[in-house]
C-alpha cells in the first residue's frame, strides 16, 4: 500500500507550491477552447447544421431543436443591447423628438 506524502504541497495561504506535482500537471492548456473549434475540420460542417436545423423553424417539418438553434445563430447576428440614459436640456418642450 502506497502512502502519498501531504507536506509541502500548499504553502501558509492554501496555495499550491512552485514544483507541485498534484493536480493538472501540464497546466492551463495554451489555446483557447474557441481557437480548438475554429481549427477542427469539422466546424464549418457543425455551423452549417445548426444554421440548417433554424431555418426550418414555422416549417412542416420544424426540427424539435429549431428554436434553440434559431436562438444560437440570433445570440451571435443580433447584438445585445444595454440600456442608455439620454438626457436632453431644452428650453420649450418641442412636439417631436427625432433621435438619430
Amino acid at each position: 500500500m502506497t502512502v502519498k506524502s501531504t507536506e509541502n504541497k500548499r504553502n501558509a495561504k492554501g496555495q499550491f507550491v512552485t514544483g507541485n506535482q498534484e493536480g493538472n500537471r501540464k497546466g492551463r492548456p495554451k489555446i483557447a477552447i474557441a481557437e480548438q473549434f475554429r481549427n477542427n475540420p469539422k466546424a464549418k460542417s457543425v455551423l452549417d447544421k445548426i444554421i440548417e436545423v433554424a431555418n426550418t423553424l414555422n416549417t412542416e417539418n420544424e426540427h424539435k431543436d429549431a428554436v434553440a438553434c434559431a436562438r444560437i445563430v440570433a445570440d451571435k447576428i443580433i447584438p445585445t443591447l444595454k440600456a442608455q440614459e439620454i438626457t436632453m436640456e431644452v428650453e420649450q418642450m418641442p412636439e417631436i423628438i427625432v433621435i438619430e
